[in-house]
């Protein structure tokens, strides 16, 4: 029977019995950084490039990792395996080790590694067929949004703010009203055949999903530009989307009080999703 697993440090186990020393500074300081990758019919989807960014988080806040990418691989496949599901969220992370609470960590501390395997569960297909409105909320997160790193609060709080007020998620503005990102999705809007997304940097991270839209926009009759997105722009854009790795393209039709377009999802963003969903599907042998 298909069961939640972990992996820690070498071992299978249940997920209920995985145990992290108190010390570890993932827990003290937020010291790690993640992953999470999509498995349907029992196979990853973009299962190298979310390594190879987890091993770009990781140099870039001096973290080694405690294996190879393709020991990681290995890893991942056989909880896959171990798991059963034939749709699972795998999440990755790893913190710099376990260590007496200083900021500044000894030397050659032994990095943790922890894994889970847990059932996919989509999204409600309602909110594909109505669209989802969001909040706009200030960029209060730290300046190195481009590694995918565990210190998430800001994240929680805005995500705890937007449903309070009766929104899906919320979306990340700086003060000079550009947008940047969600809580958890890339943000990009439609005009006429035109998909603009913001232009990475620093504030935004650099999605799997996102990256792979310049693939998949031509196939909707599509082209994708990067330029800067601003508050005010939204009442001239006729559609307008999130999308992750668990979201795939999910319609939005309202931020704030601003309708998006008709404010119903439109047939362009139906057609993008469409055709990542196929492209979804070829790429794991559908």
């Amino acid at each position: 029977m298909p069961q939640a697993i972990a992996y820690l440090n070498g071992r299978f186990l249940p997920i209920n019995e995985a145990r992290v020393p108190i010390e570890d500074r993932g827990y003290q300081f937020a010291d790690g950084v993640y992953e999470v990758i999509l498995v349907q019919r029992g196979k990853p989807f973009r299962l190298h490039d979310h390594l190879k960014r987890l091993q770009r988080s990781a140099s870039e806040v001096r973290i080694p990792l405690p294996e190879s990418l393709e020991t990681l691989e290995q890893i991942v496949l056989e909880g896959i395996r171990r798991a059963g599901y034939e749709s699972q969220l795998v999440y990755i992370q790893v913190t710099r080790g376990v260590a007496p609470r200083e900021h500044l960590p000894p030397p050659h501390l032994k990095p943790t590694l922890v894994l889970t395997f847990r059932e996919f569960e989509p999204l409600p297909q309602r909110l594909y067929d109505e669209g989802v409105a969001l909040l706009t909320y200030p960029e209060i997160r730290w300046l190195r949004c481009d590694i995918k790193t565990i210190l998430l609060l800001p994240n929680v709080l805005a995500k705890m703010e937007a449903v309070d007020q009766g929104f899906f998620d919320a979306l990340f503005v700086l003060e000079s009203g550009e947008i940047t990102e969600s809580t958890a999705a890339a943000f990009g809007v439609i005009r006429r055949d035109t998909v603009v997304l913001p232009p990475l940097g620093p504030r935004i991270l650099p999605s799997i999903t996102r990256s792979l839209l310049y693939q998949v926009a031509p196939r909707a009759g599509l082209r994708v530009v990067e330029q800067p997105l601003f508050v005010r722009d939204l009442a001239q854009v006729d559609e307008a989307f999130l999308a992750s790795t668990t979201k795939h393209v999910l319609p939005v039709v309202r931020v704030d009080r601003q309708v998006i377009g008709s404010g119903k999802p439109g047939p362009a963003t139906r057609r993008l999703l469409e055709a990542f969903l196929a492209f979804l599907d070829q790429e794991l042998g559908g």
